[in-house]
């Protein structure tokens, strides 16, 4: 699963004001299923449609053409071009297995979520502060959780 990052100063977009409202929802959605589908802020035409008629946009092309017209989006081959793509969350680097190790011996396979022991196979390295929220992969950012509380944990602190 992919994780977009959006800027919190999105609201205030001068491209997406001028576009307007009903924009920033296909904005949106046409960024989720980029990330989605892993095409770097590539969007097909079809895509766009099938994303506008799901959230019932039924002047989709208009909408598309407000996103172009304000730079937001450009026609490529087939499709568009979202710019200032976010970052995807699945681009980070994954925890050295040497760390990853160090934060395991620290926590002696006990989730340092809910205190329970943690088999080997359900070992999770969660991030203390998430990286949504500027976390590093860093030995005093890391500790051993179960599947199950780093995933209902999401990126809360």
């Amino acid at each position: 699963m992919a994780w977009v990052r959006l800027d919190d100063k999105r609201a205030t977009n001068g491209k997406l004001r001028m576009a307007g409202f009903a924009a920033r929802g296909l904005d949106e959605a046409a960024i989720c299923w980029s990330a989605h589908e892993e095409d770097d802020g590539r969007i097909s035409a079809e895509d766009v449609q099938m994303l506008a008629v799901m959230h019932g946009c039924r002047q989709w092309r208009r909408i598309v053409r407000r996103l172009v017209d304000v730079g937001k989006w450009d026609e490529v081959n087939g499709g568009y071009q979202i710019n200032d793509f976010p970052p995807v969350r699945g681009d980070r680097e994954p925890i050295p297995a040497w760390l990853r190790q160090e934060v395991i011996d620290r926590a002696g396979h006990v989730c340092q979520l809910c205190g329970g022991e943690v088999e080997p196979a359900d070992v999770h390295i969660d991030h203390i502060l998430p990286c949504s929220l500027g976390g590093r992969s860093v030995k005093h950012n890391l500790q051993v959780s179960h599947s199950r509380c780093n995933m209902s944990k999401g990126n809360r602190v």
